[in-house]
């Protein structure tokens, strides 16, 4: 994984714990803060979808699935607030197949 890798994936996780915190802290969320759990979520699940095929030396359980687990905390932080949008049901197919290339490259790998 290259730079910029990298810097995204810290981006999404500060921007995932301030928006926890956020959340917890503030208990009616509007709108406007819709797309600050929306976006890290998608960004995170697009990146837990590519690489969680890799479980050569475990990269998948040590870095593939937190960013998956983050990518739940935060899209679940983003249906909180509007359930009806479209953005959400992406969100939930992107960590759905996400989890099934996981068990498909666990059973690839003769990890499970």
């Amino acid at each position: 994984m290259g730079i910029v890798g990298n810097i995204a994936v810290v981006f999404c996780i500060i921007l995932a714990v301030l928006g926890i915190t956020f959340f917890i802290k503030t208990k009616e969320p509007s709108n406007n803060s819709y797309h600050f759990f929306a976006v890290p979520s998608i960004i995170l699940a697009v990146f837990a979808l590519c690489t969680s095929w890799m479980w050569l030396y475990y990269f998948c359980l040590y870095v593939s699935l937190p960013a998956l687990f983050l990518s739940m905390i935060s899209g679940y932080m983003a249906y909180r607030i509007n359930a009806s949008n479209k953005i959400i049901r992406v969100i939930i197919g992107l960590q759905i197949i996400a989890v099934i290339l996981s068990i498909l490259g666990a059973l690839f790998f003769n990890i499970i």
